[in-house]
């Protein structure tokens, strides 16, 4: 092996991911997982099946899937960018793709691009594990060990929202763009992290002129696969906002609203104040759904902190008021959804707002006294947690 092999951050993001994976396989062992089943929740693989046949509907309803239905038809109610890596591993696995694998190389890679992201802005050592702990210390773990269509989104999501980053960290905003637009097709509430990374990437540059030239590509390029949601879209349900969930049976006949301020004051009572955990007997146990996201979460709650912590120290910029004002956005359209994720460890909904704790050290603003013995600690004692709620509630 050559000397200075491993000083390549290539190689060093690499190894984080196989770390990474190896650790999320160990987890699925230790709670009594197989390591390549598949999931009975495979709307992707059903989906994926059906484009090889040249067609976009479902062949027939599966009652225990979410399926819209619309014109008498039956459509995956979910965007469409996963069904696209399963449709070329279904022409290897056929109907049999582990999934459940599928969703930790997923969540690996991420870990891998959020590393290269900061080390852009701190040092390798501090970077890999700290990308580890940014992504792993959370609710987002315990989805890992599920390769149900909801876990396989998120975990995709995590991943292209996470090289998105890594882009926009080495100031490649064309493809920034293009991967944020793709964690859109998985989760559609990532739209809010684009207009958030043009932004502070104009601001390097004091909005100059040359600043918007160079964004111009990434946002056609951006545009371009919107335009292709919209046209999936169109083509399934006749408009180019519809992804499918206004026409599952619980919101189209049933009478339930997918979202509404009215769901936000029990939501807040389960995903802001319940803790994770609760004591029966002489057990201790995890709440099986839904608990408080920043008890869950730790980068959620360490975002906070480093929040606080600026406002007191009065240092904070407009900047970092523009990215929290996105987040608290992002966290109330959660808090009005109807089921705010159903059965779950802690609140896998929101974690999809982990990466607003990496864009903040993104920045580049007082990024030396984010990253001490305490933020580590308190990461370190909240990925026990999240591995003690994974062992002992089972997604």
């Amino acid at each position: 092996m050559r000397k200075g092999f491993f000083q390549s951050k290539w190689i060093r993001a690499a190894l984080v991911a196989l770390i990474c994976l190896c650790f999320l396989m160990c987890i699925q062992l230790m709670a009594g997982g197989k390591l390549f089943a598949s999931s009975t929740y495979n709307s992707y693989m059903l989906q994926a099946l059906r484009w090889r046949e040249g067609h976009i509907a479902l062949k027939s309803d599966v009652p225990h899937l979410e399926l819209a239905i619309y014109q008498g038809k039956y459509y995956v109610s979910f965007p469409p960018v996963p069904t696209i890596p399963l449709y070329f591993l279904t022409f290897i696995f056929g109907e049999h793709v582990p999934d459940i694998f599928l969703t930790q190389v997923y969540a690996s890679l991420a870990c891998a691009a959020l590393f290269l992201a900061l080390a852009k802005v701190m040092e390798d050592k501090k970077a890999a594990p700290f990308s580890f702990l940014l992504i792993f210390a959370s609710s987002f773990l315990p989805i890992l060990q599920n390769g149900g269509v909801w876990y396989q989104a998120q975990s995709l999501a995590m991943l292209t929202i996470m090289v998105s980053f890594a882009f926009f960290a080495y100031e490649r905003m064309t493809p920034a763009l293009f991967f944020y637009a793709l964690s859109v097709g998985c989760r559609p509430f990532h739209a809010l992290y684009g207009p958030l990374l043009m932004i502070l990437y104009l601001a390097r540059y004091n909005f100059s002129k040359r600043s918007f030239q160079k964004l111009l590509p990434g946002v056609v390029f951006g545009l371009m696969v919107a335009g292709a949601y919209a046209a999936y879209n169109f083509i399934r349900f006749g408009s180019v906002f519809e992804f499918g969930h206004n026409y599952l049976p619980e919101f189209s006949f049933q009478g339930g609203k997918q979202f509404s301020l009215t769901h936000v004051k029990n939501n807040f009572a389960t995903f802001v104040l319940k803790p994770p955990f609760y004591v029966e007997g002489n057990a201790i146990l995890g709440q099986r759904f839904g608990s408080s996201f920043i008890l869950s979460n730790g980068p959620l709650l360490l975002l906070l902190f480093w929040a606080l912590r600026t406002g007191l120290r009065r240092r904070f910029s407009w900047r970092q008021g523009l990215l929290l004002i996105t987040f608290f956005l992002h966290c109330l359209l959660f808090l009005m959804h109807r089921t705010g994720g159903g059965y779950q460890w802690g609140a896998r909904y929101f974690a999809d707002c982990l990466p607003y704790a990496a864009l903040w050290l993104l920045t580049g603003e007082d990024k030396t006294e984010k990253i001490g013995s305490g933020a580590f600690s308190l990461l370190s004692v909240m990925f026990a947690a999240a591995i003690f709620g994974t062992l002992i509630t089972q997604i």
